[in-house]
């Protein structure tokens, strides 16, 4: 279970490595994948168009931190994504 959310499959999508959000966005809608996974690192330069982009596909966004290289820049990525992407941290 995903939250209040349960994916009828577990294929999950990464964002990096596309040459451009229209491929990105082909790709996503291609694979059927029902979340996707993105780095707040790779993605950042992108900004408010790489949301807007997964927000009109209206896909379950999971935040993760690749790219980080310590322990605190990690935590503090993590941070950043819940308030970016609104994903609730666990209790």
């Amino acid at each position: 279970m995903f939250y209040d959310f349960q994916p009828q499959s577990r294929f999950l999508l990464g964002t990096a490595g596309y040459p451009s959000p229209e491929i990105l966005q082909q790709a996503i809608c291609a694979s059927g994948a029902e979340i996707i996974t993105v780095s707040l690192r790779r993605e950042g330069s992108q900004g408010g168009a790489f949301r807007e982009l997964l927000r009109q596909l209206d896909k379950r966004v999971l935040p993760n931190t690749a790219g980080c290289h310590t322990v605190k820049e990690a935590v503090t990525t993590a941070q950043m994504a819940r308030e970016l992407f609104n994903t609730p941290g666990s209790n």
